[in-house]
């Protein structure tokens, strides 16, 4: 019990470390838009890097939960969620190359 509710209390902290961090490359954005190269840059590298390592970091704990038998549920939405990210940063190169 005292583990699950660590575990909640990781993923609530988590999503908010993720909004936070896309708040901010966001902002990075707007400032840097103006030039076109330094924006593609930033806003491609930071959200792919950003998007990886969040996912990888979601994708591992669901995956111990799993193995523990904490939450089966855990481990198929870290995974719709892996698939999802997948899909943004493919959708954001293929944005940045069409416009």
């Amino acid at each position: 019990y005292t583990i699950f509710n660590m575990l909640s209390f990781y993923i609530c902290f988590l999503f908010l470390t993720y909004y936070m961090l896309s708040f901010i490359f966001h902002l990075l954005y707007v400032i840097f838009s103006n030039i076109p190269f330094f924006s593609y840059i930033i806003f491609c590298g930071l959200y792919l890097l950003y998007y990886i390592i969040f996912s990888y970091y979601l994708f591992i704990l669901s995956f111990v939960a799993y193995i523990f038998c904490i939450s089966y549920y855990l481990f198929i939405l870290s995974f719709v969620f892996f698939l999802y990210v997948i899909f943004r940063i493919f959708f954001y190169i293929l944005y940045s190359f069409i416009f």
